[in-house]
């Protein structure tokens, strides 16, 4: 595998810096409709609480607060 193939598989899985927002903006888009699913399955009320514990940049805790009822 080449540095570079390297370097942004590595940016993948520990995003910093410049590169490393790109890659966020990727994986974002990538997961949109991931996201939405989840959104939908879950059935929150604007009242709800939520907590996210997992890996990801908090995405989907901002989609689901802007998608809430």
């Amino acid at each position: 595998m080449s540095k570079f193939a390297e370097y942004i598989g590595s940016q993948f899985g520990n995003p910093h810096g410049f590169v490393g927002r790109i890659c966020c903006v990727i994986m974002n888009v990538i997961n949109k409709s991931m996201y939405k699913k989840t959104v939908d399955l879950i059935d929150a009320k604007s009242d709800d609480k939520d907590m996210d514990i997992g890996y990801g940049n908090g995405y989907l805790l901002k989609y689901l607060y802007k998608n809430k009822i």
